[in-house]
């Protein structure tokens, strides 16, 4: 599936992307924390095809939101496990 067409900001190639609220994801210069799990929408139907939304159930990656702005570009490295004293998970409710 292109990954262009699954209507997400930002696609890994490789790697388990987290689901748990709070953590935090660092992309190039940007700071990311996990609020909730992402499901796809009917509208990868209407897109891609039918049957898109069932094939990306559970693939739908996660909405986080930015702790710290920064610029990210293709080939950025990123950082499952930024230091914590670089993250206040007390903000994530």
């Amino acid at each position: 599936m292109p990954s262009a067409l699954t209507r997400r900001n930002i696609t890994l190639e490789h790697g388990v992307v987290p689901a748990t609220p709070g953590s935090p994801i660092r992309i190039g210069g940007a700071l990311l924390q996990v609020v909730w799990v992402a499901a796809p929408c009917k509208l990868l139907d209407d897109t891609i095809g039918r049957g898109a939304q069932a094939a990306m159930r559970h693939r739908g990656g996660s909405v986080c939101r930015a702790l710290e702005s920064g610029t990210v570009v293709v080939g950025d490295e990123v950082d499952l496990d930024p230091p914590a004293a670089a993250v206040d998970l007390r903000s994530c409710r």
